[in-house]
């Protein structure tokens, strides 16, 4: 019987990471920052570095994907917390399987890191995207999408820009 060592040593994380990497385990982004973190001298505690790069805090500007039906609501009141799963623009085809995973999501302003042109989180025919200056508002990982956000209250609109419109024109 084999025991499994510990991963004691910033060597060990290395190897580690790279047969994580190798077993399609670990995506190369967030082997590359946590392997960026131990350079710069981080501890190597396995779960620390893995949480760390798997959600790293967002960028400055991110960006949220809504109904182009809402545009002037959003440019009057900036974007409002809710609920995923909940109906609405989350949820347009009730008894799929996103509806369950979302249910379970925190309420917040979803956001990533890059313009969603391509309408991957766009339920709609026509989906406007939204520059966010995070400031200072408070933030959380999105559990269900490493890499992405969720903005723990409301964005006031001065935080908030029309970036473009996308899918069918309205």
């Amino acid at each position: 019987m084999t025991v499994a060592r510990p991963l004691a040593t910033a060597a060990d994380i290395r190897r580690h990471v790279g047969v994580k990497l190798a077993g399609y385990e670990l995506r190369p982004e967030v082997a590359a920052r946590m392997l960026a973190a131990l350079d710069a001298g981080a501890p190597p505690d396995w779960p620390a570095l893995e949480y760390a790069a798997t959600w790293p805090p967002p960028p400055p500007v991110v960006y949220h994907t809504a109904p182009a039906t809402a545009r002037a609501a959003i440019g009057r009141r900036g974007l409002a917390p809710c609920q995923p799963g909940q109906g609405g623009n989350w949820a347009p085809r009730p008894g799929t399987p996103c509806v369950a995973l979302q249910a379970g999501q925190p309420p917040g302003v979803y956001v990533c890191p890059e313009p969603d042109t391509r309408g991957v989180w766009a339920h709609w025919p026509a989906w406007d995207v939204w520059a966010v200056a995070r400031g200072g508002l408070p933030w959380r990982p999105d559990r269900l999408n490493p890499g992405c956000w969720s903005l723990a209250v409301a964005v006031p609109p001065a935080l908030v820009r029309w970036h473009g419109t996308y899918g069918a024109r309205t």
